[in-house]
């Protein structure tokens, strides 16, 4: 599907940007960093640059592409183990690749929300270490508030997407064909 390839190659160019940010600002943070900081925007936790860098690019691409590949896998999976709103309609042999192909895209859009959700704690964590004295921005607040309701908003699509369809006739009898 064209959808499904432009969001993979849409998440490609995500994680390649989101790579080369943490290269090109990593040579400008100390070699010990901020990390971590309390609800007053005070440093409260330090880490080492490599590891800081190391940290937070396995956990950037590490979290997306492992969602990405649960839900590639899960079209290999018994369908009394996938939870989703009118299993039956949706894993009936017609809609089954449909129903895989959709998840995959969403996964990978979600990646994208992913990655550019830590580019954006990445931006701040290096405004922060460049201050005198270290302090977090306050833009930490809006940009967990914007990641939250894009969460939200995302997993309500995905589930409305699911809760829609045909339910499947209780009594087991053949559905008019419409004709």
């Amino acid at each position: 599907m064209k959808s499904k390839a432009f969001a993979a190659i849409v998440f490609v160019i995500f994680a390649i940007a989101v790579i080369a940010y943490l290269v090109s600002t990593g040579a400008s943070l100390p070699q010990r960093l901020a990390t971590h900081f309390d609800w007053h925007g005070q440093p409260n936790g330090w880490m080492s640059r490599p590891s800081y860098l190391a940290v937070f690019g396995v956990t950037g691409l590490g979290i997306p592409l492992l969602m990405i590949a649960l839900l590639f896998a899960v079209r290999f999976f018994p369908a009394w183990m996938i939870n989703i709103p009118r299993r039956e309609y949706w894993l009936a042999s017609e809609r089954r690749a449909q129903t895989f192909d959709f998840l995959l895209r969403w996964g990978l859009w979600f990646g994208c929300l992913f990655l550019a959700f830590l580019a954006a704690v990445h931006h701040l964590v290096v405004e922060a270490n460049g201050r005198t004295p270290i302090a977090m921005p306050s833009g930490i607040g809006a940009i967990c508030i914007l990641f939250l309701m894009a969460v939200l908003a995302s997993t309500a699509g995905l589930l409305m997407h699911f809760a829609k369809g045909t339910p499947p006739d209780p009594a087991g009898t053949p559905q008019p064909s419409g004709c």
